[in-house]
């Protein structure tokens, strides 16, 4: 080969890790799609008899069962998906989510955001996955951006809102819990899963305590500082002088006092 071929192969091969790399990385990156999506297109969870479907003017579904109403169905399985597509479903929901009918046919049955979906929402199949592996993480996220996502419309929420609300987030869970992102969990955390992150904010006992709400905390006002003024000594007091002591009684003998007449000279008796 000549000079030439052996310099473009030489250039080929140093390049070729970094074309390998940027493969991987797509291939990871449609790999967390795929995976955020499974269960909600390829394989719709069937709808049971006793269930129907609702459509609402926000264009989410709300499914009615025993005549209990819920924002996440029975049968709805949470994806094991990471950290930001978790996010992307707090604010924008599942909404490419379908249910296959009575009919067997596949419908559209889009759920709300998540953020908007009390615990008391979601049927009892779903519940525990979504308390404990979803919203501590996704709770404490939502309280340490600088938007009031109660006020952003979800038709203004885009890929372009969804990075920078989660960059927001993860800026501060590193100042909040530096051990979490660093040290030993430096690489650790780029794989966890959802689960992992809400298992990991319990530990740091930064989650929600039971029955918050999405808010964060508003601490309580400090104690008022009470200044007391020193009082002028009391000047010391005379002594005061012992009770007087009574004579004790004459002691009592057998003598008896005469009487008046008996006391009286010779000379004065009648």
């Amino acid at each position: 080969a000549s000079a030439g071929e052996q310099a473009k192969m030489a250039t080929f091969i140093s390049e070729l890790p970094d074309v390998m790399g940027l493969a991987s990385k797509m291939q990871e990156e449609i790999s967390k799609v795929a995976e955020s999506l499974q269960g909600f297109t390829r394989n719709p969870i069937s709808l049971s008899p006793e269930m129907t479907i609702t459509p609402s003017v926000s264009g989410y579904c709300a499914f009615t069962e025993d005549g209990k109403s819920y924002d996440v169905p029975a049968g709805f399985i949470f994806p094991q998906c990471d950290l930001y597509g978790a996010w992307r479903h707090w604010l924008i929901g599942f909404p490419d989510h379908k249910i296959r009918n009575n009919k067997e046919e596949i419908i559209d049955a889009p759920i709300k955001p998540l953020r908007l979906v009390t615990l008391g929402d979601v049927h009892q199949t779903a519940k525990k996955k979504f308390k404990d592996g979803w919203r501590p993480i996704l709770i404490f996220m939502q309280t340490v951006i600088d938007e009031d996502l109660d006020s952003v419309p979800v038709a203004n929420i885009d890929d372009t809102f969804i990075k920078m609300t989660y960059d927001q987030a993860m800026s501060a869970l590193h100042r909040k819990a530096p051990n979490m992102t660093s040290g030993k969990n430096e690489q650790k955390h780029l794989t966890w899963k959802v689960a992992t992150w809400s298992r990991k904010i319990r530990e740091e006992q930064l989650g929600p305590t039971q029955g918050a709400q999405h808010r964060p905390v508003i601490p309580l006002p400090p104690a008022p500082v009470v200044h007391v003024v020193p009082q002028a000594p009391v000047p010391p007091q005379a002594p005061v002088p012992p009770p007087a002591q009574f004579a004790p009684p004459l002691p009592q003998n057998n003598m008896q006092i005469p009487s008046i007449p008996e006391m009286l000279p010779e000379n004065m008796h009648v």
